[in-house]
């Protein structure tokens, strides 16, 4: 009976020495790495529409690196409130749009977001913005979308073309480059 006991209080052996000793190394090395964890790199858009832009669901950004053009991130957004027929409503402007972007988009890039019809994808509505990525920081910018030729009143004659009549497309304003 009493070499029951000692069996079950034992010391530990060397084994469980070397287990605790190396949960103890990999715990150690899990906070060290957690410190060097870096803030993700992030353009934030704050997306207005002017009274030329119908209703719109469906919002498409993109940011394209100046030096880099074929460097490109895309984000979608789909709007959450409820509409007919099983479609969602239309997006109460202003909203806020996340892009995360990688370390590699530092420096000029272009914004463009685009409102879609829901229906066909065709773009109702358009505007873009130049601004300045920081690599592991937010990025703040604003852009004002504006009717494209496409949404308005195509029964009116209006062209495409950029003769007279034409709805524009982007439009270049807002604060880009500012960040937090």
């Amino acid at each position: 009976m009493w070499y029951e006991y000692v069996a079950l209080t034992r010391t530990p052996t060397a084994l469980s020495r070397f287990a605790f000793a190396e949960i103890a190394r990999v715990l150690t090395a899990t906070t060290v790495l957690a410190g060097c964890a870096q803030s993700p790199t992030a353009v934030i858009t704050v997306v207005g529409a002017d009274d030329t832009v119908p209703p719109v669901a469906l919002v498409q950004a993109t940011v394209t690196s100046v030096s880099h053009p074929s460097l490109q991130s895309t984000a979608q957004a789909v709007s959450l409130r409820s509409g007919d027929g099983g479609m969602p409503g239309p997006f109460p402007f202003p909203i806020e749009l996340y892009i995360g972007v990688d370390p590699s988009f530092a420096g000029d890039v272009e914004i463009t977001v685009q409102a879609l019809d829901w229906n066909t994808g065709a773009v109702v509505a358009a505007g873009s913005v130049a601004a300045q990525v920081v690599a592991h920081d937010k990025t703040q910018a604003t852009v004002t979308l504006t009717a494209t030729c496409a949404a308005a009143a195509p029964d009116a004659g209006l062209s495409c073309d950029g003769s007279a009549g034409d709805a524009g497309g982007a439009s270049d304003t807002g604060d880009a480059g500012d960040t937090e």
